[in-house]
Parts: structure tokens; sequence; C-alpha cells
């Protein structure tokens, strides 16, 4: 589906176990993933458990979140095109929404859906996971900041306001969990500011 051989390795398993320990409930509160850029980490965290929550419940809302907006869209566009191959088909029997078909923001028939925002952008009228008590859907912020933007202290700001303000505002309920998955790239970088603050 992505277009290229999957080659195995070791830390695939890791963040298989880390995800499920989330998706089955026995990760109960927000994580941070650090890792380095090439390693799959978007396919499998942001693309791939956006495209199996919704699988597993067509009810399940996400928002998921870059640094930039048309990144986080190639992000939910590659979740919805998952959610549309026949092997996913056969083995989650999802149903669209066609009243939402873009790249940014889709849904599903039973009211689930996936959101794309980028740092700093709007997320107000929308929120990630619901009031069941269990599993469904959650905040994914994947590369919250560029690179190049690390040496900026207002970049580095914004990045971590919006990760600490306007994302968790975002939570349907305080279960709701959020994902950062990132390279570290300054001490109070995103991750940085998360893990000082217990995650």
């Amino acid at each position: 589906s992505f277009g290229f051989n999957f080659n195995h390795n070791w830390h695939f398993r890791v963040l298989c176990k880390k995800l499920e320990e989330v998706v089955i409930w026995e990760q109960k509160k927000d994580i941070v993933i650090n890792i380095p850029p090439g390693s799959g980490k978007s396919e499998i965290i942001t693309i791939g458990l956006t495209a199996y929550g919704m699988g597993l419940d067509p009810s399940n809302k996400f928002i998921v979140t870059s640094y930039g907006l048309e990144t986080a869209e190639v992000f939910t566009a590659q979740s919805k095109d998952i959610l549309s191959e026949d092997w996913h088909k056969e083995l989650f029997p999802v149903t669209m929404d066609r009243s939402t078909n873009s790249k940014k923001h889709f849904k599903t028939s039973k009211k689930g859906e996936a959101i794309a925002a980028g740092t700093g952008g709007k997320v107000t009228g929308f929120r990630f996971g619901t009031a069941k008590g269990y599993f469904s859907g959650c905040g994914i912020t994947d590369d919250p900041l560029k690179a190049s933007d690390s040496s900026s202290d207002t970049k580095l700001k914004e990045a971590e306001l919006f990760q600490n303000q306007s994302l968790a505002n975002r939570k349907m309920t305080s279960d709701a969990i959020k994902i950062v998955v990132m390279q570290r790239l300054h001490e109070v970088d995103v991750a940085g500011c998360c893990l000082e603050a217990g995650w």
C-alpha cells in the first residue's frame, strides 16, 4: 500500500507492542516515542494506527497533527487509502461517509473521523476519543517541529503550547490518549516538555 517492500527490524515489534497496549486499553496515559527519521514511524504509528483503529471501530475519532498541514494531510490521506484497500475491507468492512471526501478530513458512516492539522492550526470543533470507557481513537502528533526550526525559541514554544493546550483541550474525555512521535531536536522540544510533565 505504501509502494515499497517491507524489511522487518526489531523496533517494529516494539512499536506495535506499545500500540497494541494503547488499543487494548493497557496503556492509559499519553506517550512519547522518540525515533529517528526513516524508521517507519509514520507508516506504523500515524497512518497505520489510524486505519487500524477505524477498522476496529468505525466510530473512533482521531486528530493527526504535524509541523505543517500538508504533511498531516498526507498521513490522513494514506490512512483513508488503506481503509479503501480490498485487503483491509476483507478484515474490517468500514463504509466511508462521502460527505467529507478530502485529504484533511474524512468520516465513516458510523460517525468516526480523522482530521489533519498543522502545528498552530485550527482544531476547534473536533475531538479525539469518545466517552466509551475504552480505546476510541486518539490524538497523534508526528514531528511537531521541523528540524530547521529547532533553533527558534518562538517555534519551540508554539509547538509546545499547541500540544499541551490546543490538543489537550480536544480530548473527548480525560482518558483519551495523545501520542507524540518524533526525533529529538532540542532539550525543550515537544518531547522534552512532555517527558518533563511526566508522560
